[in-house]
């Protein structure tokens, strides 16, 4: 029997990993990640979100589109605040109404749920298809990539196969020298079955450099929605999303 069928029944049947003597390959773990979490062209979240070092919850839009088009819109106190990622290129629109081009990590939601190929994305940030096993938040879970800090990974559920964490590298880390060290960190848990079929999840945490800055609890869930022509470009920052 051959070594990936084999490793096909042990997932299956729920047996530990660390009973056999290899991990499955990365693309078998990708594989099942991309059948129970497929991947999106579009969506659109709506929810509440918590920032650190602010009082109280502010309220937020998350609008996608794939590959790595990502939209923020965060209001607190009537004002607004618009942030727009097209891959390397991050416009801001401020509370005061003031657009301009900015720096900062991107937000990698297109590694997991808007790549056709999730190991091609973390190559391409510098990451590669290492296997290894560790618990996170008291669970079993795959980690593709180098554990070395500033890699870029990719963590999955062991039994739900439902992505769990996803790192990349910020600055010079990205081009693989790893020189910076630093990177930002996406957390997804709670894929509500109610809520998104248990195909996203429910709650969202970005992390830089292991310190918490943001959190999205998503209140509605819609795939496959028409995006606006001008939703990530300059001269569509003034509008929101409705």
């Amino acid at each position: 029997m051959k070594k990936r069928t084999i490793m096909a029944l042990v997932v299956a049947l729920g047996f530990p990993v660390t009973a056999v003597a290899y991990l499955p390959p990365a693309w078998f773990i990708v594989k099942k990640m991309l059948e129970r979490v497929p991947h999106k062209d579009s969506f659109i979240a709506r929810g509440t979100a918590r920032l650190a070092g602010r009082d109280g919850a502010a309220t937020r839009v998350v609008l996608f589109q794939a590959p790595d088009k990502v939209r923020v819109e965060t209001t607190s106190d009537g004002k607004t605040r618009v942030d727009v990622w097209d891959g390397a290129r991050r416009l801001v629109k401020s509370e005061s109404g003031a657009v301009d081009e900015a720096s900062g990590p991107e937000i990698p939601l297109g590694v997991v749920f808007g790549s056709i190929d999730p190991l091609a994305a973390l190559k391409a940030r510098g990451g590669d298809a290492k296997v290894s096993m560790t618990l996170d938040r008291g669970r079993a879970t795959y980690v593709i990539g180098s554990r070395e800090k500033g890699k870029a990974q990719l963590w999955i559920d062991r039994d739900t196969f439902t992505p769990s964490r996803v790192v990349v590298p910020i600055g010079s880390a990205a081009e693989g020298s790893g020189a910076t060290g630093s990177s930002v960190e996406l957390r997804f848990s709670d894929y509500d079955l109610s809520l998104t079929a248990g195909k996203f999840p429910r709650l969202l945490e970005t992390l830089v450099d292991g310190a918490r800055v943001d959190s999205f609890s998503v209140e509605s869930f819609e795939a496959g929605v028409a995006v606006p022509a001008k939703a990530f470009e300059r001269d569509g920052l003034a509008s929101t999303i409705k």
